[in-house]
């Protein structure tokens, strides 16, 4: 946990919990419940001339909405093999563009330093 401490001694300080209730289904059947949850914290040192009250508050949020991860098998040799293809086809394509780049830019180069450059 955090500790906060105010050297000048009055604060306000609010703590708030978030919970978000988690199923998690897996491929043999099974179940878990669970619960996903995040905390924030708020501290502000009170001045002497502050208005406000030295305070603590706790405010807890149970979301009414359950989240719900299923594990699930991954498609079929078929559709593993297309989107095999479809990668080494980017692949290509990318080393086709940066070596067409390379090629123009060197040729340029040579151009300009014989002083024919467009």
């Amino acid at each position: 946990g955090a500790w906060t401490h105010s050297p000048g001694g009055a604060a306000v300080a609010r703590y708030f919990l978030k919970v978000v209730p988690t199923t998690y289904e897996f491929l043999s059947g099974e179940a878990l419940h669970s619960s996903q949850y995040s905390t924030t914290q708020h501290f502000k040192e009170l001045g002497p001339d502050s208005a406000l009250t030295p305070s603590v508050q706790f405010t807890f949020e149970l979301t009414p909405l359950r989240v719900s991860k299923r594990e699930e098998r991954g498609g079929s040799l078929l559709v593993f093999l297309t989107r095999s293809a479809a990668v080494i086809g980017g692949l290509f394509t990318v080393a086709g563009i940066v070596d067409s780049a390379w090629y123009h830019s060197s040729r340029h180069l040579i151009k300009m330093r014989q002083g024919k450059a467009a």
